[in-house]
């Protein structure tokens, strides 16, 4: 899988409205961010919108299908990466719409690791019981 330039170059333009997006290469293709929050990923010139809970009872109404893979183990993994619907590019306003509740679960997605990562600065590390030079028995 790899990523049109050409395709991802007009999509940035068309979610412009919304900030200045950063494109980055993840996996075979490109995550999109805004502020430093992932909000979109392009995967074989399949466009996916984040989602979390808040989110994903829009998705499934409007039958957008989650990315999912199988890894080599034979499980199968779903993420909360939801398919755009093929109807939202035939207008910039309803494009702009989903990419607002993308860009909304990315953001909470974001303040949510930076929470994860501040939590674990504060925990001390854990020490070793054995002192230097003097092992318990």
């Amino acid at each position: 899988m790899a990523v049109n330039k050409d395709y991802l170059d007009w999509l940035c333009e068309r979610l412009e409205p919304l900030g200045p997006i950063a494109p980055r290469r993840m996996f075979s293709g490109a995550g999109l961010f805004i502020d430093g929050a992932m909000f979109a990923i392009v995967l074989d010139d399949t466009l996916y919108w984040k989602s979390d809970d808040l989110t994903a009872a829009q998705f499934d109404a409007a039958d957008c299908a989650p990315f999912s893979y199988e890894k080599k183990t034979g499980t199968t993994i779903v993420t909360a990466l939801r398919r755009c619907p093929d109807d939202a590019f035939d207008e910039d306003d309803l494009l702009l719409d989903w990419a607002r509740l993308g860009l909304e679960a990315g953001r909470r997605a974001a303040l949510k690791k930076a929470a994860r990562k501040a939590r674990a600065k504060k925990t001390p590390a854990k020490t070793s019981r054995a002192k230097k030079g003097k092992a318990k028995p």
